[in-house]
């Protein structure tokens, strides 16, 4: 079975769908924790708004408690419906791109020199879609790579040339998605190194616990006449040797003749 050097997708689509709905099953948890605190964390800040950018508080409170809270808690109780495990990754991926582009707002709307400190949302919004949410790079990099398109084209359309401060902020965003993606591709890596080893083991362990059960041993006592060599069996009856075990393991007999016996035959023909 191969994989795609970039996407990893296994060529093989049975195994492919098989390893998204172990993936999904094994990071369940993990997803809901970070739905959780991402939640938590967009309601909590709002603070900061108030002591960062108080002039537009009550816009930038709007975005977060009648915007991305909402959304924010609809994510999180669609965890627990049956159908999520299917769709998880298109949750994150929706999570993801509510935490950054709501960032973005925050951005355009937040005066100087406040919205010089919000590009730090990005970032957490970043960390976020590549780890926390357990997306695949193919679902994770379209999502921080457009809301990092957007806050730089924000910085584009700003007045006057750009400064010290917005040059550093661009320069860490783009930077902030190139290692994001690293880790997000090796964690994408990781679990599919695990899933291909738990799947050998499992065809492993099928295949011998198939071989044992063709097995059949022969233990204890076996009573056996010292003249003719039959079999005194549980039923109470003397069988031949062969019969006996033909019956009771899967070994079959074919006959011949050693060369000691071959020569006593012809010594008594003489």
């Amino acid at each position: 079975m191969q994989a795609h050097w970039l996407t990893q997708r296994f060529d093989d689509a049975e195994a492919e769908a098989e390893l998204r709905l172990d993936w999904a099953e094994r990071t369940l948890r993990q997803v809901r924790w970070a739905l959780g605190l991402g939640l938590l964390m967009i309601v909590a800040f709002g603070l900061l708004d108030l002591a960062l950018i108080p002039e537009v508080v009550r816009q930038t409170w709007l975005i977060r408690y009648a915007v991305l809270t909402p959304i924010g808690l609809a994510v999180f109780a669609w965890s627990f419906t049956p159908g999520f495990l299917r769709r998880m990754q298109l949750a994150g991926a929706l999570a993801g791109a509510v935490g950054g582009f709501g960032t973005v707002a925050l951005v355009a709307i937040a005066p100087a020199p406040g919205r010089d400190l919000y590009y730090a949302g990005l970032l957490q919004a970043m960390l976020f879609t590549y780890t926390f949410f357990r997306l695949r790079l193919v679902a994770a990099a379209p999502v921080c790579l457009s809301y990092t398109a957007a806050y730089l084209a924000l910085l584009a359309l700003a007045e006057g040339p750009p400064g010290p401060v917005t040059i550093s902020n661009a320069v860490v965003v783009v930077t902030f998605n190139l290692l994001g993606g690293a880790v997000c591709y090796f964690l994408e890596q990781a679990m599919r190194r695990d899933f291909l080893q738990r799947r050998l083991i499992a065809q492993q362990a099928e295949r011998l616990a198939e071989s044992l059960g063709k097995v059949k041993v022969l233990t204890g006592l076996l009573p056996i006449c010292a003249w003719c060599h039959d079999v005194h069996a549980d039923d109470g009856s003397w069988q031949r040797i062969e019969l006996y075990l033909e019956r009771r393991s899967e070994a079959s007999f074919t006959h011949g003749i050693c060369p000691s016996c071959q020569a006593k035959v012809a010594a008594g023909r003489s």
